[in-house]
């Protein structure tokens, strides 16, 4: 199922990223790709909460700048880790 938070110029809003993530929930996905990378929020952790409690896998890419995730910590890579 197709959902793009970016527009064509590589940027998007974070009303964006929330509408296609909860899209993504009510539709079923199994597995979300963030390829993307942003500042951590609230929101955004919320969201990530979610996916992981209806059992929807959530890939991310680990630096898209050349930056260490244990360097940088930027949201989603950063902020990501087992949840239990």
């Amino acid at each position: 199922m197709p959902a793009q938070i970016l527009e064509q110029l590589g940027r998007g809003t974070l009303s964006a990223e929330l509408t296609c993530l909860d899209y993504a929930i009510a539709h079923g996905a199994n597995i979300v790709n963030g390829s993307f990378g942003s500042a951590g929020s609230r929101a955004r952790n919320s969201r990530r909460q979610r996916l992981h409690d209806c059992g929807i896998i959530m890939v991310v890419a680990a630096s898209n700048d050349g930056l260490s995730v244990e360097t940088a910590n930027a949201y989603p890579a950063g902020s990501c880790s087992t949840m239990s």
